[in-house]
């Protein structure tokens, strides 16, 4: 490891601390809109809103330049916007999807700044 990556780490480690409570109010309001949409499925608008949110989470570790976590905020925003789009079905499997993987993001976070490496295969099942 050289000099430059342990201080590239050690900075995103600052900045993750600096922006974690904004992304955890991005995931809160994120697990109530789908938690409102999986109470009332036709209600594609709170759908729309978790979207919305993990647009935002997704760009934020993006600048962090936090790779695995940034994939898994990815794929949960490609997931609900193709079930707003109505390419995918909103139900069972998929709506169970994004509910474990709004629960694995957070913790995700908490490991990245104590470990200050980022491993996707964590939060994979």
């Amino acid at each position: 490891m050289t000099a430059s990556t342990g201080h590239r780490e050690r900075h995103d480690t600052v900045a993750l601390a600096w922006t974690k409570a904004p992304i955890l109010d991005c995931l809160g309001q994120a697990r109530q809109a789908l938690e409102r949409f999986s109470g009332e499925p036709g209600d594609v608008s709170m759908l729309a809103f978790f979207v919305d949110n993990l647009h935002q989470v997704h760009g934020c570790l993006r600048m962090l330049e936090l790779p695995g976590a940034m994939r898994l905020a990815e794929e949960l925003e490609l997931l609900g916007r193709a079930m707003v789009d109505g390419q995918v079905s909103p139900r069972g499997d998929c709506l169970g999807a994004l509910f474990r993987g709004l629960e694995q993001l957070p913790p995700y976070l908490d490991r990245l700044r104590g470990a200050r490496h980022d491993l996707p295969l964590v939060v994979m099942p």
